[in-house]
C-alpha cells in the first residue's frame, strides 16, 4: 500500500483523523506519534517493528549521551546508533534496489535519515531529543511518512506548539489531499507509464525531438511526483492541525542548478545544510552551499531506493552543481533571470534521460546532440505524443508554475475566496482519482 492507494486516502486517513479529534489535548504530541506510526505500520507492517527497535535504540543512544555528559565516551553511543542508521539505509536503499531488485520499505529511509539528523543535534547539545514526546512525534509526524519533509527538530518543535485543529484546517487539508492525490494519479503516473517510450530502447523512432522529449516526460513526471508528495505532505499536516513546510516548489523555474536541487526537496537540503554546517545558508555562493547542493541528489536518490538509473540522474544533478560553481568563480556577465531558468533546465535536462533506466539514457543521450537519429520528427513520435497530448499538455501547465502562482496570490488577496475555490476544485479532482483507483 502507499499513500496514493485508495485504502490509505478513503480509509485510513479520515479513521486517523477522526480518532485524533478525539484524543485529549494535552496528550495530542503523543497522539500525533502513535497515529503517525499506525499509519506507517498499515503502509509497511512487515517493517514497522524494525523501524520502532531501529527508533528506540537511538533514543537509548541519546538519553545515554546525556547522562555521560560532556565527556569523549559520551560520544561512542552516538556512533554506535550513527552506524547502525547508515548500515540500514546502505543495506535496504542501496544494496537490495540494486543487486537484488527489492524495494526499500515505506518510510526507512525517512526516518533514518531523521535520526541520523537527530544524532547530530545531540552531539551539538541540543537536548529537545530528550523528551520522549517530543522524539517519537518527531520520527512518526503524519504527512512526512515516505518523503519527508525533514524539519530540524526545534523547528518541528515550534510546529507541535503551533497546532491549531479547526474545521478550516480540515477543509484545507482535504482540498491539498486530493489535489495531491490527482496531481500523481492522472498525471505523474501515466507520465511515468509513457517515460521510456520515446527513445530507442523503449521501442521510439529515432528523432533529436523525441530524445528531448524522452528528458522532458520523466522530468515532468519526478517533478509532479514531487509536487504530489509535497501537497499530501502539507493536507495531512493539516488534518492534524500542523503547518508541515512545503516539500517542492516548481523545480523547473530554477536559476541555477544549486537552487533546482533545493526545490525538488527544500526540507531536506536545509536541513542537511544546517546539519553539517554551522552556520549554513542557503543562498551564499560558497563552497558549504555548493557541498550540499552536490551531495542533496544522493539523498534524494535514498527516498525510492537506488537503481542504475537514479545513481546517474544523481551523477549528473551533481557535476552541473560542482560545474556550476567552478563558473561562478570566473569573471562572465550576468545573465538575466529568465535566460538563466531556461539555460539552467537545457543543462539539467540531459540528466532526467536516465530516470527511466540507465539503458534508456545511453540510449537517448546522443539524440540530444543531433546523433544516432533523423534530426526532426518521425511518424512514430508524432503519434506518441497524440495519442498522449492530454496528460503532456496538462503537465506542461502545472510545471510552469502558472497554477501554483495564481493559486497563491488568491489565497494571499482573498484567503475565504480561495478556500471556497479550492474546495469547488477539489471535489471534482477527488471522485475523478477515486473512480481511476478503482478502475486500476
Amino acid at each position: 500500500m502507499s499513500i496514493f492507494d485508495a485504502g490509505y486516502l478513503f480509509f485510513l486517513l479520515p479513521a486517523a483523523v477522526s480518532l485524533f479529534v478525539l484524543i485529549p489535548r494535552d496528550l495530542r504530541p503523543w497522539g500525533t506519534a502513535v497515529i503517525g506510526a499506525a499509519l506507517l505500520w498499515f503502509l509497511e507492517p512487515d517493517w514497522m517493528p524494525l523501524l520502532l527497535i531501529s527508533a528506540a535504540v537511538d533514543y537509548g543512544a541519546c538519553l545515554i549521551a546525556a547522562r555521560w555528559g560532556p565527556r569523549i565516551t559520551a560520544v561512542l553511543p552516538i556512533l554506535a546508533a550513527a552506524l547502525k542508521d547508515l548500515a540500514m539505509l546502505g543495506r535496504f536503499c542501496i544494496w537490495g534496489p540494486l543487486f537484488l531488485g527489492a524495494r526499500p520499505p515505506a518510510g526507512l529511509a525517512v526516518v533514518h535519515l531523521s535520526l541520523l539528523f537527530i544524532l547530530i543535534g545531540v552531539c551539538r547539545g541540543n537536548r529537545a531529543a530528550l523528551d520522549p514526546a517530543a522524539f517519537a512525534a518527531y520520527i512518526f509526524l503524519p504527512g512526512r511518512l515516505t518523503a519527508g519533509p525533514f524539519i530540524l527538530q526545534g523547528r518541528c518543535q515550534r510546529i507541535l506548539g503551533a497546532r491549531q485543529v479547526s474545521p478550516a484546517a480540515v477543509l484545507e487539508g482535504a482540498c491539498a489531499v486530493a489535489v495531491g492525490a490527482a496531481e500523481y494519479v492522472l498525471l505523474a503516473r501515466p507520465l511515468w507509464k509513457i517515460s521510456g517510450s520515446f527513445s530507442p530502447a523503449g521501442g521510439g523512432d529515432a528523432c533529436v525531438a523525441g530524445g528531448w522529449l524522452a528528458a522532458l516526460v520523466p522530468a515532468m513526471a519526478f517533478w509532479i511526483t514531487c509536487m504530489a508528495v509535497s501537497d499530501t505532505a502539507w493536507g495531512t499536516g493539516r488534518f492534524f492541525g500542523l503547518r508541515i513546510p512545503a516539500v517542492s516548489r516548481i523545480p523547473a523555474g530554477a536559476r541555477s542548478a544549486a537552487e533546482h536541487v533545493w526545490r525538488l526537496n527544500m526540507p531536506l537540503t536545509e536541513t542537511l545544510g544546517s546539519s553539517c554546517f554551522l552556520g549554513y545558508h542557503r543562498r551564499e555562493s560558497t563552497l558549504r552551499s555548493t557541498l550540499v547542493a552536490a551531495a542533496a541528489p544522493f539523498l534524494l536518490a535514498l527516498l525510492p531506493g537506488y537503481s542504475a538509473g537514479l545513481e546517474a540522474w544523481a551523477l549528473w544533478l551533481s557535476a552541473c552543481c560542482l560545474g556550476e560553481r567552478v563558473l561562478s568563480l570566473l569573471p562572465l556577465p550576468r545573465i538575466p533571470n529568465r535566460l538563466a531558468a531556461f539555460l539552467t533546465l537545457a543543462c539539467l535536462l540531459p540528466g532526467y534521460v536516465f530516470l527511466p533506466g540507465l539503458g534508456h539514457g545511453l540510449e537517448a543521450l546522443p539524440l540530444l546532440i543531433g546523433r544516432g537519429g533523423v534530426p526532426f520528427f518521425e511518424t512514430g513520435f508524432l503519434y506518441l505524443c497524440g495519442s498522449n497530448a492530454l496528460p503532456l499538455a496538462a503537465s506542461l501547465i502545472l510545471c510552469t508554475g502558472l497554477p501554483a502562482a495564481v493559486s497563491r496570490w488568491l489565497r494571499r488577496a482573498y484567503p475565504k475566496v480561495w478556500l471556497a475555490c479550492a474546495a469547488a476544485v477539489s471535489a471534482p479532482l477527488l471522485v475523478l482519482t477515486a473512480s481511476f483507483l478503482i478502475r486500476k
